[in-house]
């Protein structure tokens, strides 16, 4: 048994890990450089470069150089990884309860530490985005953090919903990188980002605290409640996914992926329905959100090929 769960340990702790939840034991220098990379949380981070990037594409009408594709993701991610730290920042004490084993709250990062971080992440994100591409995707990267480090304020107040357009904004980042001029002048970039708006608010839905106890917007619903909401936002996601194809290339072929990348999530949040507090099944509905996102951003760079 004990072996067995050694087994178990070792691949929970690095999804742990990847998605900022736990600092896997160790000690000394690595202790720390695991967590540094536990508050950056990888596997959330790297949605942050995959919207930039299917934005990016889109704007351009064709693949962008590999040197341009190969730093823009590390810009925002870089970004991406400074806002996470950023939300550890201001909630060690909350996260003493709800993550007790996160790097603050262990004192694996010190708090001025993870300050320091912060910013020189924030910093090296600001300055590669205006060296390869333009101010204006800088512009749109301050408001993004600006508003992110405003999200746990709005979120004990009015809910976890509040957070759904602001990683909408790196879709517009990535298309203001190569088309600023067409911002306001095209359709795309726009249902883009109601697109990723609604991507991100049915996968906050199906995570298991926000099932059982988040505030969504204003109130806390019963938890059979906020998946039902997950299911409607997904369709209405579709929806906008399908009108969004309507202004792409290959629109037959990016409906298609959005209406079987529906089809697998409604599979996978029905159950939810009908046991909505049961974390094995949140936990596939989760995956299956997550990996939404990223093949629907490959998705929408192929439409560009």
């Amino acid at each position: 048994m004990n072996k067995a769960n050694e087994k178990q340990k070792g691949p929970n702790e690095i999804m742990g890990l990847m998605y900022g939840q736990c600092v896997p034991q160790s000690s000394g220098l690595k202790k720390k450089a695991l967590g540094l990379i536990c508050l950056q949380r990888p596997l959330v981070a790297i949605m942050g470069p995959l919207m930039f990037l299917a934005a990016a594409f889109l704007a351009l009408g064709r693949a962008p150089p590999a040197s341009e594709v190969m730093l823009g993701f590390i810009a925002v991610y870089s970004l991406t990884s400074a806002e996470h730290t950023i939300d550890d920042y201001i909630d060690k004490e909350i996260d003493k309860k709800k993550w007790p084993r996160r790097p603050l709250p262990t004192g694996t990062i010190s708090r001025g530490g993870a300050a320091k971080y912060a910013i020189s992440m924030a910093a090296f994100g600001f300055a590669l985005s205006y060296i390869v591409f333009n101010w204006q995707l800088v512009a749109v990267e301050i408001l993004a953090l600006g508003l992110g480090i405003l999200y746990p304020f709005g979120r004990d107040k009015i809910g976890y919903l509040v957070l759904s357009p602001i990683p909408a904004l790196i879709g517009i980042g990535g298309w203001v990188a190569y088309s600023p001029d067409t911002l306001f002048t095209s359709p795309v970039p726009w249902f883009l980002f109601l697109v990723f708006t609604g991507w991100q608010a049915f996968h906050i839905l199906t995570l298991p605290w926000a099932l059982t106890v988040a505030k969504t917007l204003f109130v806390r619903p019963q938890p059979r409640t906020v998946a039902r909401l997950s299911v409607i936002l997904s369709l209405v996601t579709l929806v906008l996914a399908l009108y969004l194809s309507l202004f792409l290339s290959k629109t037959l072929i990016f409906a298609t992926i959005m209406i079987l990348l529906s089809l697998a999530f409604l599979a996978s949040a029905a159950p939810l329905i009908r046991k909505p507090t049961n974390p094995a099944i949140a936990g596939r509905a989760v995956m299956v959100a997550t990996n939404y996102n990223v093949i629907m951003c490959l998705g929408l760079m192929y439409t560009a090929l």
